[in-house]
């Protein structure tokens, strides 16, 4: 006899991804998250620590975050163009942003 009650189940046959919100039947105090087919990444910090604290990292499709209530209805990303084109280059940059636009890339960038 299971003593999980569902607060949201969604669930993709073709692609095998399922992210299942429940409660346990005597713990009011947490809700678990079970997720499959996704990408995660967990680490645990309490060898070098001591405090056991714990990180999990979840990587969702906006699809799955919004059928979950995490994100709100899609709305279309600006593109790059339309970004440009809000941009005001009729003021002069600042010393400090002149500086940061010279500056050679850090590492890890995509120029």
């Amino acid at each position: 006899m299971s003593t999980i009650s569902s607060l949201k189940c969604e669930r993709n046959e073709a692609t095998g991804e399922m992210v299942h919100l429940y409660r346990e039947g005597f713990d009011d105090a947490h809700v678990y998250l079970e997720v499959e087919g996704f990408h995660f990444e967990a680490e645990s910090s309490c060898e070098l620590s001591g405090k056991g604290a714990m990180s999990v990292t979840i990587r969702l499709p906006n699809e799955w975050a919004r059928k979950l209530g995490l994100l709100e209805s899609a709305s279309p990303r600006p593109t790059m163009t339309e970004l440009l084109a809000k941009s005001d280059y009729s003021q002069p940059q600042g010393a400090e942003e002149r500086e940061w636009v010279d500056a050679p890339p850090a590492g890890g960038e995509l120029v």
